[in-house]
């Protein structure tokens, strides 16, 4: 058990991440509108829910913790969560789990603008690599073909002197 951080190479692409290796595991009931989490936390070794474990709670969009410990049947309760959550649970032996949510839980925040606009908006938020290299090539491979054809369409006779300089 322990956690382990993981770095691959290849060439010049490089990714990292945390493995964490535990018997400890965050079992999760949400409930999206209230953002209310309920945290089961069980020893996948002992197949049983573990009391008094510590766990940290948060939100994306909150800006503190929410912490307890569990009850005797395993179970943290975090209320009023808002944005996808993030659970960290550490029982007494130093041994941890983590749950990082999917759902977006709590008040969402509004915007006056369409489904369509938001759509838009968050693509244009994210660089867009690959669609400017196409653009940039693109407009490259227009320019020396204008060039070319223009060159290949003069009726320009013999060879011109100021040209040749």
């Amino acid at each position: 058990p322990g956690a382990y951080l993981v770095i691959c190479r290849g060439d010049d692409l490089y990714a990292s991440s945390l493995v964490l290796v535990t018997p400890l595991k965050i079992e999760i009931q949400e409930d999206a509108t209230s953002g209310r989490v309920r945290a089961n936390v069980r020893d996948i070794s002992t197949d049983k829910y573990v009391a008094g474990v510590h766990v940290k709670a948060i939100g994306s969009n909150d800006k503190t913790f929410q912490s307890g410990e569990t009850d005797l049947r395993g179970i943290y309760i975090a209320d009023n969560l808002n944005g996808t959550s993030t659970l960290i649970a550490r029982d007494k032996e130093n041994q941890y789990a983590f749950y990082r949510g999917k759902t977006h839980l709590g008040i969402q925040p509004q915007s006056n603008a369409s489904p369509a606009q938001q759509a838009s908006q968050q693509e244009q938020a994210q660089p867009q690599y690959r669609g400017n290299l196409d653009v940039l090539n693109d407009r490259i491979q227009k320019s020396n073909w204008g060039g070319y054809d223009s060159f290949r369409r003069a009726t320009n006779k013999g060879v011109q002197i100021m040209q040749v300089k």
